[in-house]
Order: C-alpha cells, then structure tokens, then sequence
C-alpha cells in the first residue's frame, strides 16, 4: 500500500518512464528527469494533477484510510505537418503505459484516453508542434 504521495508519485511516473524512455527510445521532460526541452522530432512532458481526496476510514494514528484521487496528463509533441499522425502513433506508447495497469503500491489507472489538442509553440525556438494529449486518471488509498 502506499505510504506517501512522493512513493506514488514516483511509481507513476516511472510506469511512463520505462515505457517511454526505456523501451521506446523517446526523450522526455519528466519530474527529476534533469532535462530540459528535449532537440527531438517527437518528444512528451508528463505532469500531474491532484483534484481530490478524503478520509475513508476512522481508526487509531496509522490505521485510518485516505483515498487521493488525479490525472497523469502526458503531452506528446510532434512536429507540425505529419505530427497528428505521429503524435497520435506515439501516444499510445504513453497510452499503453497506465491502461488497465497498476503501480506495485496499488496506484490504479481508469479512464485513460488520448485527446488531441492541436498546434503551438511550447519550447521559445518558434518551431511548431503538433500537442497531442494523453490521459490516465489514477485514484490511491494509504493509511495515516
């Protein structure tokens, strides 16, 4: 079970990291990634998103229940023009990571989807993206 938001944190993204970076060769800006915005094609920014929690359970110091609930949202860019297609390819990697998957501690992914978003600018160069949106809501209890 997990102990804290930090042990969750780190399992959820390291489900992408391995996914991603690991098995797919692909760069990406993730928390203590130490990188920067990546000088690759197709690249992804992971962030997260706590939007609720409360308590479950009453019990003694240590045994009473929270549940924390959020969104993992991984932005996929690839460059305008073949990007859509492209970012569409490469967001099911990051898709594939969460869906119908588990952290060890028992982080649960429902509700994982892509969204495409569109173009922009994200990295100061004026280089154009195509950004396409990948979501995995997760929920969580530890105890307290």
């Amino acid at each position: 079970m997990i102990t804290t938001m930090d042990q969750a944190d780190a399992e959820m993204v390291e489900l992408f990291r391995q996914a991603w970076v690991v098995d797919a060769g692909l760069p990406a800006v993730y928390p203590n990634s130490n990188a920067g915005v990546p000088k690759a094609d197709t690249w992804a920014h992971w962030g997260i998103n706590y939007s609720g929690g409360r308590q479950t359970s009453f019990g003694p110091k240590g045994r009473r229940k929270f549940i924390k609930e959020g969104s993992i949202i991984i932005t996929v860019f690839s460059p305008l023009g073949a990007g859509s297609n492209v970012g569409r390819q490469k967001a099911a990697i990051a898709l594939g990571a969460y869906e119908g998957k588990s952290t060890p501690g028992g982080v649960a992914f429902l509700n994982c989807r892509i969204e495409t978003e569109g173009e922009g600018t994200v990295d100061g160069s004026n280089r154009a993206w195509w950004a396409t949106a990948v979501v995995a809501e997760f929920n969580y209890y530890y105890l307290r």
